[in-house]
């Protein structure tokens, strides 16, 4: 992850539009955060909006003033093809007509949009205005799932244990050999909330085989 954080540093020092691909589970939310959160938009809010109960008066009212971008801060749109055609309608304009400069009409909104699902086949398959694909994918970071990041897995869980172990205030468990080597040959389809899952069982109940029973595969 240390080349996604890097290109996350250079992102964070600008107002650009971002657009993340990722599978779920991959952090996408959080990426979002932390490039709020390194920003010079890290003292004003950050908004997560998921985009299939978003409704058309959210756009003019929840996320700012009459328009989707003039509230100051960072609003993050999670799972972009799962807008109504009214609200891509809407966002379309907002992006389109907003102010970027800090005048009198507001300061302009970071916006941060997120995806699971091939845009381009959502745009093919008539379900993503292609007018708004192309304007929220200028820049376009994709997160790797954690099968392709195996070597991050041991770093991870430790984190989710100790993580867990202080909201349960219980001490952090030692796994055992078989289960780290479990961790590292499994395929993680739900990437990184379910490795954090697998922790969360494991610090509560004590119990390795309980907690491996709940994965998956």
């Amino acid at each position: 992850m240390r080349p996604v954080e890097a290109v996350i540093r250079e992102l964070a020092q600008s107002d650009l539009v971002v657009l993340l691909l990722a599978e779920t589970g991959s952090g996408k939310h959080t990426t979002a955060r932390r490039i709020h959160g390194i920003s010079r938009r890290r003292a004003q809010p950050f908004r997560w909006f998921p985009c299939s109960t978003l409704k058309p008066e959210d756009l003019e009212t929840s996320l700012g003033s009459g328009d989707v971008l003039l509230n100051a801060g960072t609003a993050y749109l999670d799972e972009l093809a799962d807008l109504s055609a009214e609200c891509q309608q809407r966002l379309l304009e907002a992006l389109t007509h907003a102010p970027g400069d800090g005048s009198e009409a507001g300061e302009r909104a970071r916006l941060i949009c997120g995806s699971a699902r091939d845009l381009e086949v959502e745009v093919k398959r008539g379900r993503l205005r292609e007018d708004l694909y192309y304007r929220v994918s200028g820049v376009c970071l994709r997160l790797p799932p954690l099968r392709q990041r195996r070597e991050d897995i041991p770093f991870l869980i430790g984190h989710f244990l100790r993580k867990y172990a202080r909201d349960f205030r219980r001490t952090v468990p030692n796994l055992s050999a078989e289960t780290l080597r479990l961790f590292l040959d499994y395929s993680w389809p739900g990437n990184l909330r379910e490795l954090e899952d697998a922790a969360r069982v494991l610090v509560a109940l004590g119990d390795e085989q309980v907690a491996l029973g709940g994965l998956r595969a």
